[in-house]
């Protein structure tokens, strides 16, 4: 399946537009969701960047303080194709005050800067704060404020973004080429580590597609393993308690999950193991592949709850604001919304996403 046709949970609008015809379309807003102590060996930053993805940023901070890029952290990565703000935390020692700062590269902004007693770690955010403008916007709105309220009330599939799969599906040829057709494997880490993403989203999508045509994207499938909104704590449903998940699973406190594959069992049962196993069978390249990476299996939410969805109708534009937790894509948002004309990045980020 091409990786832009995985099915829609909500009935189309017919509304298309377009997104990212200027930087200001698509602004990302990292929100961390903790507090910082004041002290320590690490220097954060609230950099607003321009222009560039996010290791690009981690590389031009690491020079202008003289540091390896090992020790400068981000806890996501932010779309190089919009105005984005987010954290990076330095190891500076405990002597450099947080005023000392060099001078920035062209496309990076401090907007403030923090010690703190620990390094920033990968997903450790709460979540991102979305400002997007849909230019030449056409079809009938008559329905929108309606179709948008109920989106915030029942949230979206949350399927990894079409960046992920690369410029026009370009990592998956290229996991094609280094697993079936027996070519070497990418002489780049990050290169291999975002192909075997890429494996494991496109895994993903395919058993979220199946139950969004189902109609169980967002309903309780016996064996289901649940996610607790905005955490990484998961739970398997139990029977005894149906009625309450039911509850639960309406006011999106919990989500149904879906695999990201690797080594160890499936953390489903029943009908849930049934129907992640046919996906899986149908796409055993890719399940070998990873298993013969060594990776550790895991497990994903299938939705995303759509917090503070605004929106405002100015001519032939739309504005939206909303915030997702940490991991979703903007993307899956306006896809149940909107037919954009977006351009694909080559980097596997959020917002970008």
């Amino acid at each position: 399946m091409n990786a832009q046709d995985w099915p829609r949970a909500w009935a189309a609008l017919t509304l298309t537009g377009r997104i990212r015809e200027q930087i200001e379309d698509f602004q990302v807003r990292e929100v961390l969701g903790f507090t910082l102590n004041g002290s320590g060996e690490h220097l954060w930053l609230e950099v607003e960047k321009r222009g560039l993805t996010t290791p690009e940023a981690q590389q031009r901070l690491a020079r202008a303080f003289k540091l390896a890029p090992r020790d400068v952290h981000y806890a996501g990565l932010k779309d190089r194709q919009a105005l984005t703000t987010q954290w990076f935390s330095l190891h500076v020692g405990s002597k450099r005050d947080s005023h000392d700062l060099p001078p920035l590269p062209p496309g990076l902004r401090v907007l403030q800067a923090l010690k703190n007693s620990r390094k920033l770690q990968r997903g450790s955010h709460r979540g991102n704060h979305f400002v997007l403008t849909v230019r030449s916007l056409h079809g009938d709105t008559c329905h929108l404020a309606e179709h948008l309220d109920h989106i915030a009330r029942e949230g979206v599939p949350n399927y990894f973004g079409v960046q992920r799969f690369g410029h026009d599906g370009g990592n998956l040829r290229a996991l094609h080429a280094w697993w079936q057709a027996g070519g070497a494997a990418p002489s780049s880490r990050t290169l291999r580590g975002l192909l075997l993403s890429t494996a494991r989203a496109f895994l993903f999508n395919a058993v979220l597609a199946e139950r969004v045509r189902r109609g169980t994207w967002n309903t309780l499938l016996d064996g289901d393993s649940l996610n607790l909104d905005g955490t990484s704590r998961q739970f398997a449903a139990s029977a005894a308690t149906a009625d309450e998940l039911q509850e639960r699973l309406a006011r999106l406190d919990i989500h149904p999950t879906g695999p990201l594959w690797g080594k160890g069992a499936l953390a489903v049962s029943a009908e849930a193991l049934i129907l992640e196993q046919n996906i899986m069978n149908q796409h055993e390249w890719l399940c070998a592949g990873l298993l013969r990476a060594d990776l550790e299996q895991a497990r994903r939410p299938l939705r995303v709850a759509v917090r503070n969805l605004r929106h405002a109708l100015e001519g032939e534009q739309l504005h939206l604001q909303f915030e997702l937790s940490s991991g979703a894509y903007a993307t899956a948002v306006l896809r149940e919304i909107v037919d954009t004309a977006a351009v694909a990045t080559h980097c596997d980020e959020e917002g970008g996403e």
